[in-house]
């Protein structure tokens, strides 16, 4: 008895592992376009490659696939601080607006953190 010859994609290959890949790759790459930490401007892509490689005897091809998507990097984050001396340590503090007040939901700005950078070595003198 002869087996049917039925049609299939390239992509078929591997059991779909490749489809499986290429379906994740894409799910990255539209969470990161609906990313606002990201660049709406920056240009997303979804690359497949696929190298083949034969036997001497042209019999057999080892097909490797590769997968990767290029996504666009989170936008910088921007912070203001204020530094000093604080009983011989250097302190900085993050700046937020209206530290202490409510906002019109309800709820309390909070105070910018403190973070202790510690001791201050004692400055040189060159006189």
């Amino acid at each position: 008895m002869e087996q049917e010859a039925r049609q299939f994609s390239i992509m078929d290959l591997g059991n779909g592992a490749l489809i499986e890949e290429i379906n994740y790759q894409m799910k990255l790459l539209a969470e990161n376009l609906v990313d606002p930490n990201t660049s709406f401007k920056d240009k997303r892509k979804l690359k497949i490659e696929m190298v083949f490689s034969q036997d001497e005897e042209r019999k057999q091809v080892n097909v490797v696939s590769k997968v990767s998507a290029t996504l666009a990097a989170s936008k910088p984050l921007e912070s203001r601080i204020a530094i000093g001396l604080s009983g011989g340590n250097m302190q900085a503090v993050e700046i937020v607006s209206n530290p202490g007040q409510v906002d019109i939901f309800g709820r309390t700005v909070p105070y910018g953190k403190m973070i202790d950078l510690g001791k201050v070595k004692e400055a040189v003198n060159n006189d």
